[in-house]
């Protein structure tokens, strides 16, 4: 029933939205897109642990009057009579209701007389406002129904992208590559604790509690599309390209940046002659940019990227010219650690990112990735090296869902077929045992 009222209150809002952002799948506007992916993913959740929402009744204390006593309760005061007497008093209101009622027909008739005149030259007001209810009633179902048909179409394709996408599992195993060596950890302030949230009662009545608490996700976190690395160790390259189009989106300023690139970047050693080392890290390529006088960064379109191996060359250097056109440049970034520094930054905008092992279960997920279902799908794949996700918010978790309390929102780059269109929710106990180690990852703060 609460994922009926949800979805039912999901569309009457998207009704008010013009019929033009509603036009084909890949165009949904970007808070529509992401209200989909979380929507999808807290489904899931209700469905694998059979959740329902917290039925309680509200009471509030109601005043019958200011004084605490009711009127018809009061003492009558006797007094001496001075005026007119009972009987002309009613008589005096008898003939002020009469002249009063006199008034109002006259009122009345004369309205009726302008009424009628200006029916005989506009034809019935009432069908017409009938025609006009009726008109705004019927659009607003055309553009419910519309969204329903661009939401299901989306959902199919991620349906049919899944089943591609476990065809490709081997080769994004074959991809994984060690993260190198991990950075000097920096610790920041813990974020200070929330304020009090006032409450206060109602009249009695059952309410249902929602089953999620608020998720907060980065500004322009939804507008990149989920992009495929295939079977490249480029997974570092991919997320650090995505949190700074992330930045970009939020000053919306948004273009496709390039992953080539910033993987040769990223590989110091590998950029002016070729090199079989597999796998990076963001900090080279970061620093590169950051150390430059002139943006570095190219689009996509001018520098775009190469889904296939090269043997024995990483980098697939030389790169071509279009390479050498920066169109953004990295302005500072900065090192966190813990799960509360992670989500601190998530608040101030700033997409985190960051190294993983990976659990069986982060293969074939539906959108939620725990530590129960880790532990009974077997052991950690021996492929799986290392894999660098971009976080980019965070989800409270219901008290019956025992996996840390919250979950971190990332963004991978398996394709729309991973997760819930290439979107998932890994749980803090997920997060603490499959972290890389002794590891801080990566927030961004600003691009320009």
């Amino acid at each position: 029933m609460l994922i009926q009222i949800t979805t039912y209150l999901t569309c009457l809002l998207l009704a008010l939205l013009p019929l033009s952002s509603l036009v084909a799948v890949d165009q949904l506007p970007t808070d529509q897109r992401a209200k989909l992916v979380i929507e999808q993913i807290q489904q899931e959740i209700i469905k694998q642990y059979g959740l329902t929402p917290n039925v309680r009744n509200v009471t509030e204390r109601k005043l019958i009057s200011p004084d605490g006593a009711d009127k018809q309760d009061r003492p009558t005061k006797h007094r001496t009579r001075v005026g007119p007497s009972g009987k002309e008093k009613v008589e005096m209101m008898l003939q002020k209701n009469r002249e009063r009622i006199k008034k109002i027909q006259q009122q009345r008739a004369q309205t009726a007389k302008q009424q009628r005149a200006a029916n005989r030259k506009t034809g019935d007001w009432m069908q017409d406002r009938q025609r006009s209810n009726q008109h705004w009633l019927d659009k607003k179902k055309k553009e419910i129904d519309r969204w329903q048909q661009a939401k299901q179409k989306v959902i199919n394709q991620w349906i049919k992208e899944r089943k591609n996408y476990f065809k490709r599992i081997p080769q994004y195993k074959k991809g994984l590559a060690p993260i190198p060596a991990p950075v000097k950890k920096v610790k920041l302030p813990l974020p200070p604790p929330p304020k009090p949230v006032k409450r206060y009662q109602t009249i009695t009545k059952q309410v249902e509690d929602p089953i999620f608490g608020r998720s907060h996700y980065v500004k322009g976190a939804f507008t990149p599309k989920i992009k495929d690395q295939g079977q490249r160790p480029t997974c570092a390259a991919f997320a650090g390209v995505r949190g700074l189009e992330v930045l970009l989106a939020g000053q919306d300023r948004y273009r496709p940046l390039s992953e080539q690139y910033f993987y040769w970047a990223s590989k110091p050693k590998c950029q002016n002659r070729p090199c079989d080392k597999r796998g990076s890290w963001v900090v080279p390529g970061l620093k590169r940019s950051m150390n430059g006088s002139m943006p570095d960064l190219p689009t996509e379109k001018q520098c775009s990227y190469n889904k296939s191996p090269k043997q024995g060359n990483e980098t697939q250097t030389p790169l071509p010219s279009g390479c050498n056109h920066g169109a953004a440049k990295v302005e500072r970034f900065y090192q966190v650690n813990s799960l509360s520094e992670i989500k601190q930054a998530i608040a101030n905008n700033h997409p985190v990112i960051g190294g993983f092992k990976l659990s069986p279960n982060f293969y074939k997920n539906r959108g939620f990735i725990s530590l129960k279902d880790s532990r009974s799908s077997g052991k950690v794949d021996s492929h799986a090296a290392g894999h660098a996700l971009l976080i980019i918010g965070t989800m409270p978790l219901p008290a019956k869902v025992k996996e840390g309390g919250s979950c971190l929102i990332v963004a991978n780059s398996w394709s729309t077929g991973w997760g819930q269109g290439g979107h998932a929710c890994i749980s803090a106990a997920w997060f603490k045992k499959y972290r890389y180690d002794n590891m801080a990852f990566i927030a961004l703060e600003s691009v320009r």
